[in-house]
């Protein structure tokens, strides 16, 4: 679809965040963000009202049109950099995995503190009731 929402470009040029915005014109991040990243098959006039009144622009500023191939090169662009991007995250996992082999985890210091609380109840003189 050759037709692109250029919201996210006014709201870097005003500095301004999504959930602000959204907050202004009354509608949720997640609706907005589907707006913003051209996730949508329609804009109500009244939602496009609202945002080019709070950011003081046209709508003509928020909607644009590009050619077809321009457009697939652009999904293409974008496409490869959320790969890179996903694979820095996996190394950066794998990295933070390795780095912490050998030290306890979470489950092994979640058992030391259910050990640790079953050694203190009894020393409480609650009755069999009331023990966990």
């Amino acid at each position: 679809m050759p037709i692109v929402m250029r919201l996210d470009r006014i709201l870097a040029d005003r500095k301004m965040k999504s959930n602000e915005l959204a907050a202004m014109i009354g509608t949720s991040v997640v609706n907005l963000s589907n707006i913003k990243t051209g996730k949508i098959k329609g804009i109500r006039f009244s939602t496009l009202e609202a945002i080019c009144e709070a950011l003081a622009c046209q709508p003509g500023d928020l909607i644009d049109y590009v050619p077809q191939e321009e457009y697939d090169a652009m999904m293409a662009r974008t496409a490869a950099r959320r790969r890179k991007t996903s694979q820095s995250a996996q190394q950066d996992l794998a990295a933070s995995e390795a780095s912490h082999q050998g030290s306890p985890g979470v489950a092994t210091n979640l058992q030391t503190l259910s050990d640790l609380a079953m050694q203190t109840v009894p020393t409480l003189g609650l009755s069999g009731a009331a023990q966990l």
